[in-house]
């Protein structure tokens, strides 16, 4: 990824929900905006919220609480965070002048604490491991390969989950850049025909690993020669 570009893209990627309409009204201070809301959202490090707000605020004593930035939050549009998703991929494809495109596939459930009046129950996971239960969420996602950049992603709830339905949907979804054709790269478990199907009918290309030949596999009804 080219990171001497993202200090020009940020704040146009920012600005983007203010300008449409998507963004919560600021907080009595004026310390949180949309454009600042996002700023922080993706900026964020590993620690609680309330040392990422103080880290944010530069350490002031009055920096926004971590119950005023949860009200914020909370107003956000989920599509401005998908509009910032798309921008700045768009920056970063822009002018990479490629031929090819190659974009791995894959996905992985990892789990999170919430509370129903957030999570869906979709999202909740009992099965014995936690005598409150857990929260859990899968991620299909596509990766450049030479960007190093997510260019697409879909998260379902773990009760959901459906490998095939989210690949489709993201071949379906993904913008190719001009000139630049896409090869779509994934591991056995995206091996289909409609997954095929959804690659070709785009006008694009795929390199699914499969079973051996001799398996009852997908290639295994295929009729090769018995010789190179």
């Amino acid at each position: 990824m080219k990171t001497s570009k993202l200090p020009l893209l940020t704040p146009s990627a920012m600005s983007y929900p203010t300008s449409h309409n998507m963004q919560p009204v600021p907080t009595r201070s004026g310390k949180m905006g949309a454009d600042r809301l996002i700023s922080f959202l993706v900026s964020c490090g590993s620690s609680s919220t309330r040392i990422e707000l103080l880290d944010f605020f530069g350490l002031q004593a009055d920096s926004l609480s971590a119950s005023a930035f949860n009200q914020q939050r909370a107003k956000l549009w989920p599509e401005a965070l998908e509009a910032v998703f798309h921008l700045f991929n768009a920056a970063l494809q822009a002018d990479t002048g490629a031929d090819f495109r190659f974009l791995a596939a894959d996905g992985s459930t990892f789990t999170f604490f919430s509370r129903p009046s957030f999570a869906s129950p979709g999202y909740f996971v009992s099965e014995g491991h936690s005598a409150k239960g857990f929260y859990s969420m899968h991620l299909n996602a596509l990766y450049d390969l030479h960007e190093h950049t997510y260019p697409a992603a879909l998260i379902q709830p773990v009760h959901r989950k459906d490998e095939f339905q989210a690949f489709c949907d993201m071949v379906d979804r993904l913008d190719t850049p001009p000139d630049t054709r896409d090869v779509f790269i994934g591991d056995r478990g995206y091996c289909s025909y409609n997954n095929m199907a959804h690659v070709m009918e785009k006008g694009q290309y795929f390199l699914f690993r499969t079973k051996d030949i001799h398996s009852k596999g997908l290639v295994g009804n295929f009729d090769f020669p018995d010789s190179k």
